[in-house]
Parts: structure tokens; C-alpha cells; sequence
């Protein structure tokens, strides 16, 4: 019940970053000609790259918390849906996209670099679904990872603040962390019916990260700043 009580106090403030797996590799660019090359080759190579910048900015625009690393501005007031039916609907997406790539486009007319950006575009899926299989068994919250730490490091680091429009999706976007936070949240909590739960330690350090978040002001009448509650008027201040 405590660490529940934490976990809900924080997402007022927090976000997560974490179950998030690292974002794919952007695929490479097409390569230069050779004299060998066909004019055929090059044409099919250039028309992949193309779809594959498609279909990477498909993939970006998913996710506002990538875009924010990558200092785009997009969904700026929004964060991620962490739930399992959006992690489903992403992974059906991504086969999807090899269907269609292997639908439209033929392997053997493309230069050597269109062809390994093939190979790992069709290998990131391979990734993906097999790892769905497993997804429930790691842990969410614990001393070392989880959003107690990872979601006021983005807000920090990354949400850049520029003018008053910025502020204000910075204070929006508090309401796509709580979400985040209770989405997984649930999946903890399904995770640990199951068997699939960090040590008594683990959780123990959980809680005390969470807890120095909720410490300082505006939580207490006295004392220094929270971290986020400091980082805000910081960033208000520069304005």
C-alpha cells in the first residue's frame, strides 16, 4: 500500500521513460552508384529509402517522448501510451510495414547499403515479436530503473522550455504522465500475481526514490524546492 501510495502521488508529477525499449536504428541512406550499378538498381534503392524515411517519421510521430529527445516539438504537451494494447498496436504496425515492404519492393535489385537497411528494418521486427512474448517478465519499479527515476530525468534534461506556449505544454503534459504512471502501474500489479516481482530491497529502494520527489516544496510548506517543482521555476524564470 505504501509504495502504491507513492507511485500515485508521483504521477502528479512524472513520466515514464521506462519500459521503453531504445528506438530502432534509422535506416542508412542510399548509397552512391557504382559504374557496375544499374539504373534500374539505383531507381529501386532511392524509392526504398524513401518509403523507409516514410515510415521512420510513421514511427517517431508515435511516440512524444522521442520526439522531445530528438528537440522536436510535435505532441509537445503529450506523453507516451504505455499501456499493452498500444505496445500491441505498435507491433502490428511494424508487421505491417513488412508486409508492405516486401510486397512492393524487390531485394535483389537493391545496392549492398538499401539491402542491410532491409535487413534490419525486417530484424527490428523479428526483435520486437519475439520479445512480446516475454514482456511481463521484468520488473517495472525498482531501485536501480523505473520511472521514479528515468521520468524526472526527461522532464529535466529534455523538455526545453522557449517560451510561454512551452510552459504550458510542460504543465500539460503532467497529465500524460499520470496516465503513463498508472498504466503501469496496473501491469506491475499483474506482473507481481504472477509471480514476477523484484526483491523486498528492490522495492524498498522504489520508494525511497519516489519519496524525495514528493519532499521540499510545493509538497511541504518549508524547506528547499522539489526536484521538479525547482526544474519548473527555473525554467519559468528564464522567460
Amino acid at each position: 500500500m505504501l509504495m502504491r501510495k507513492t507511485i500515485l502521488l508521483c504521477s502528479l508529477l512524472l513520466s515514464v521513460a521506462c519500459q521503453e525499449a531504445a528506438p530502432p536504428a534509422t535506416p542508412a541512406g542510399s548509397a552512391a552508384a557504382s559504374p557496375e550499378a544499374s539504373s534500374t538498381s539505383l531507381s529501386e534503392s532511392e524509392r526504398l529509402n524513401a518509403w523507409f524515411d516514410e515510415k521512420f517519421e510513421e514511427q517517431v510521430m508515435m511516440s512524444p517522448a522521442w520526439l522531445t529527445r530528438l528537440a522536436r516539438k510535435e505532441r509537445y504537451n503529450e506523453y507516451d501510451d504505455l499501456s499493452e494494447e498500444e505496445a500491441d498496436r505498435r507491433l502490428q504496425w511494424l508487421a505491417d510495414t513488412v508486409d508492405e515492404l516486401e510486397a512492393n519492393f524487390s531485394y535483389d535489385a537493391l545496392d549492398l547499403e538499401t539491402r542491410t537497411s532491409w535487413d534490419l528494418w525486417i530484424y527490428q521486427f523479428e526483435r520486437a515479436r519475439e520479445a512480446a512474448a516475454f514482456r511481463r517478465g521484468n520488473y517495472i519499479f525498482t531501485q536501480m530503473l523505473g520511472p521514479q527515476a528515468s521520468v524526472p530525468q526527461f522532464l529535466i534534461r529534455f523538455h526545453r522550455v522557449d517560451d510561454v506556449a512551452d510552459m504550458a505544454a510542460y504543465i500539460e503534459r503532467i497529465g500524460g504522465i499520470s496516465r503513463a504512471i498508472r498504466q503501469l502501474l496496473v501491469q506491475a500489479q499483474v506482473r507481481a500475481q504472477q509471480g514476477v516481482r523484484p526483491p523486498r530491497f528492490g522495492h524498498e529502494g522504489a520508494i525511497s526514490e519516489a519519496q524525495k520527489l514528493i519532499r521540499g516544496v510545493p509538497f511541504d510548506r518549508i524547506g528547499p524546492d522539489s526536484p521538479l517543482w525547482a526544474d519548473a521555476m527555473k525554467k519559468i524564470a528564464s522567460l
